[in-house]
């Protein structure tokens, strides 16, 4: 085997620990990796957590929307994580209908055309998958 080249296990191995991770967002805006996450759960989110008292659940202090369970997971119990998983769904949902509604009657600039000729070829039919609009570039 060539120096610096992977057998097929080692490659299968890599692999395989690449689909298991999922990066995070640190305080300053870093992406980490999950072995980096703070050794003791429950402080990293009392430190940059709150509980907000009207939906009972706890919200980043940075953005107001409420942590990944795997965040939680360790401080809450079922009923509790089955609270957050709800907020957190109706918060998507909400999201996705403020989108559709803005994106209503939204013609494409000449600059996100070019982009999408760019990315898909002249002639192409784009579809944004949330609104189901289509696009001929």
């Amino acid at each position: 085997m060539n120096q610096g080249t992977l057998s097929s296990q080692e490659t299968q191995n890599a692999v395989a620990d690449m689909l298991k991770t999922t990066m995070w967002r640190d305080d300053r805006g870093l992406w980490r990796m999950p072995n980096e996450w703070p050794a003791n759960r429950r402080a990293y989110l009392k430190e940059n957590a709150y509980f907000d008292m009207i939906d009972r659940v706890y919200k980043w202090k940075s953005n107001d929307r409420v942590p990944p369970e795997d965040c939680l997971v360790d401080s809450l119990s079922r009923e509790e994580l089955a609270r957050h998983a709800w907020v957190r769904d109706m918060q998507i949902q909400r999201d996705v209908e403020e989108y559709r509604e803005s994106r209503k009657n939204h013609k494409p600039s000449a600059e996100e055309l070019f982009e999408m000729r760019a990315a898909f070829g002249p002639g192409a039919e784009v579809v944004d998958v949330i609104t189901g609009q289509t696009y001929k570039v």
